[in-house]
This record gives structure tokens, sequence and C-alpha cells, in this order.
């Protein structure tokens, strides 16, 4: 069964502007800031050679150039309405990149990705990536540790298709109505004191500022959330 999101869909207790952009901002900055420290920390107290060290070094600028880019996008996304910066981008690319990004985040855990070599689209890429980084990371938090995640890329009905699998414990059927809204958890979430609630909420508004959509669909075996975005989209952030 798919749970797809309604924006008319409001949770119990709707957050105040202020309130919610703080939580935004901190949810979106804490993993840059994560892997720049972890990067830091190697270098002050793991032996390394000059050659190993200048690669640490260059990890580490690439990570604060992120956050750099991504501070300007949450200052955006403060102001209201913000055009989407869309260029060409290779999506198939972009997916394999936040693999590698969330498998630093989580070392030992296991992503698979089926894909075509390429898959080409107009997309704002900070944003894109933020969706999928945040679905992906949502995937590895209720899947269990010896079970891979499941990524696959397609192109369907000109729409790009992403599509991620999890083996966890599935979606609570009272927790699906609220799936995609704002400092909302779920059953799980809340036993295991995980996550603030943001994750899918932001990956949802950014797909739909695309003009695509994103959905789930849950059982005892897991849960898929799947991404849809027009080949050509144009419209704004919200």
């Amino acid at each position: 069964m798919l749970i797809a999101p309604s924006l008319a869909e409001q949770p119990q207790t709707e957050p105040d502007g202020l309130a919610l952009a703080i939580s935004l901002t901190a949810h979106e900055l804490r993993a840059p800031l994560l892997a720049t420290r972890a990067v830091v920390e190697r270098l002050l107290y793991v032996p390394a050679t000059e050659s190993e060290r200048r690669s640490l070094l260059e990890e580490a600028a690439r990570e604060l150039d992120r956050l750099a880019k991504l501070t300007d996008v949450l200052l955006q996304w403060a102001y209201g309405n913000v055009p989407l910066s869309l260029d060409p981008i290779d999506l198939v690319a972009v997916v394999a990149e936040c693999l590698d990004e969330a498998r630093r985040e989580v070392p030992g855990r296991s992503i698979s990705l089926i894909a075509p070599s390429r898959l080409r689209l107009k997309a704002d890429l900070v944003h894109i990536r933020i969706a999928i980084l945040n679905v992906l990371r949502n995937a590895l938090t209720y899947s269990p540790s010896d079970r891979a995640v499941e990524v696959e890329v397609r192109l369907s009905s000109g729409s790009a298709v992403i599509r991620v699998r999890d083996h966890g414990a599935g979606i609570a059927t009272d927790d699906r109505s609220g799936l995609f809204e704002p400092l909302v958890r779920g059953r799980l979430g809340r036993a295991r004191a995980t996550g603030a609630g943001l994750g899918l909420f932001i990956a949802r508004q950014i797909v739909e500022a695309h003009g695509g959509a994103i959905a789930a669909e849950s059982d005892g075996n897991g849960t898929v959330f799947q991404i849809d975005v027009p080949t050509r989209a144009a419209l704004v952030i919200r």
C-alpha cells in the first residue's frame, strides 16, 4: 500500500516557524560538522604519512565547502520561497556519492545500488542530494545491521525514480499518516530515542519543489521509499 503525503495534512501539534527553522538548520548541519570533526581527529591522533595527511585535509576542505553551501541553502529557506538552481546532473553519480557518504557515517553497513550507467536530468544538486541522504539515513536507522539497504535508480514514464528499501519492522499503521510531517517520529523512533522527525519532511519538501513526489510502501518485511522526479523540473522551494 502506497503512503502518499499530503500538504493538507497537519501534525497534531504544529511547530511555530522559528522552532521549525532552528530544527531544520540543526538537523542538516549535524552530518557535515560530524564528518569534519572526524577528519580533524584523525589528523590529530592517527599517525599518517604526508600523502595521507594531505588526503585528509582535502577531505576536510570538501566537507567544509559542502557545509558552507548548505548554510547558504538554509538561509535562503528562512526567507521563504526560493527558486531552485536547476542544472543538468547525472542522478546516478549523485546517488553513488550519497551512498559513499552514508557508508562513512555508518561504517560497516552494506548498501547496494542497481542503476544504469547514468541518468541525466535537471535538478538542484545541493537540494536533491539532501533529500536522497535523508531517505538513506532513515533506511539505515531502521534496517537491521546485518541486512543491506537496497537502492535502485531508473527512468520510468518521464520521471527519474529512486527506490530505497530497508528490511526493518515496517511502519506501524498508526504512524503512516504523519510519516512526512515535521517533528513527528514513529513508534520505533520514539522507542530508540533517535532522530528529530525532520529527515523525511525535508525530503518531501525538496522533492515536491522539483515537481516530484515521494511515497512509501511498508509491510512486516521492511519499507520501500520511492522518489519520483520529472526529468525537467522548474518549481520552487515552498
